[in-house]
């Protein structure tokens, strides 16, 4: 395969599957604004309570984790990988 052949094959891709494309980078850009502003908020909550800091640290990691882990599974949906 030579190299024009190559980059045929890659403008092809691009060409059939520029929406997915778009639609997987506005969701990642989305989901990680949203996912600041919840820890935001969620910092916030804590800072008002009266539980010790470093639960209040685990209990922010966590949530900030479990939502990351979220908006990848919702971006390996987008792309087609089924799980």
């Amino acid at each position: 395969m030579n190299l024009s052949a190559i980059w045929n094959t890659i403008v092809n891709f691009f060409k059939a599957n520029i929406w997915n494309i778009v639609l997987f980078f506005a969701i990642l850009i989305i989901g990680v604004v949203i996912i600041k502003i919840i820890m935001n908020l969620f910092k916030r909550i804590m800072n008002k309570t009266r539980m010790d800091k470093i639960a209040q640290k685990f209990l922010t990691g966590a949530l900030k984790l479990v939502l990351y882990l979220v908006l990848v599974l919702i971006l390996l949906s987008n792309i087609g990988i089924e799980f």
